[in-house]
């Protein structure tokens, strides 16, 4: 009977560290997921070249602000779709910085400047995550 006892109390732990494993797992995927989506933003903003960069500017798809016209707007609404798609409750946006630490407002962003992403998803368990992501733009 204590030899049952023990090897049940040991089942349930080995049951335990399996539920454990697997939700550690979905998190560094999502976190891979969040990653990829926020490289890719960043890629999309280098391709846009020195004009068009600051037509990314305050995008934020949680909000629904997102650009208006051209090439940022189609990519932006891309994005969107895949963040949204690859994370549950999934959500971006991109910030512009002046080299000090300032936000920049509008569409009229002076190079170089720091472009944040930031990528927000939620739990199964009700919780929120976010990754940000941030370099400096200097395009020729």
């Amino acid at each position: 009977m204590v030899a049952l006892t023990i090897f049940a109390i040991g089942l349930l732990g080995l049951a335990y560290l399996q539920v454990a494993l697997i939700r550690q797992n979905s998190g560094a995927q999502y976190m891979a997921q969040a990653s990829l989506a926020a490289n890719q933003m960043l890629g999309n903003i280098w391709a846009a070249g020195r004009s068009n960069v600051g037509d990314f500017n305050g995008m934020n798809t949680c909000t629904n602000n997102l650009p208006g016209t051209g090439n940022a707007a189609a990519v932006a609404a891309a994005w969107s779709t895949l963040v949204a798609n690859t994370l549950p409750q999934g959500c971006g946006s991109v910030q512009f910085y002046t080299p000090n630490g300032t936000a920049t407002a509008g569409t009229s962003v002076t190079l170089p400047a720091i472009a944040t992403i930031s990528v927000q998803w939620g739990t199964p368990m009700g919780g929120q995550h976010q990754l940000n992501v941030s370099t400096e733009i200097l395009l020729p």
